[in-house]
């Protein structure tokens, strides 16, 4: 994984309002990405929220603004703006892949989604 890469992206969709809901559970982190002209605290115990408006489609980087204490050296941010039909396509896919690892442990629904995976992955090449 090279620096700056996360295993679960923020999908936004383009041209329209997202909320982006930010808490955690050990420290004080400040989300944010300057592309986008968001930061969002995040603090124990509760949840806040900041709202985003992508008016351009592709790839945005942020980080964690605080110096959160060991082990918190380095939090990257990846932010996907996603046309609505792919935006959809998206979360439908995640909803599929969670549902599946919670419900059938790896069973045969959750390797389903990469056909839609490939297909997101195939438009974005594009940006």
């Amino acid at each position: 994984m090279r620096k700056g890469e996360v295993n679960k992206p923020c999908f936004l969709c383009y041209g329209v309002k997202n909320e982006v809901l930010v808490s955690t559970v050990d420290v004080i982190h400040s989300w944010g990405v300057p592309e986008l002209g968001i930061k969002v605290d995040a603090v124990p115990g509760r949840v806040n929220s900041g709202i985003i408006v992508p008016m351009e489609i592709g790839f945005f980087y942020g980080f964690c603004y605080e110096l959160c204490g060991a082990g918190h050296r380095e939090m990257p941010i990846v932010a996907v703006s996603l046309p609505a039909e792919l935006y959809k396509d998206c979360l439908d896919y995640l909803a599929v892949e969670q549902y599946s690892k919670t419900v059938f442990k790896n069973g045969p629904h959750y390797k389903k989604g990469g056909a839609r995976l490939t297909k997101i992955a195939t438009a974005l090449d594009k940006y």
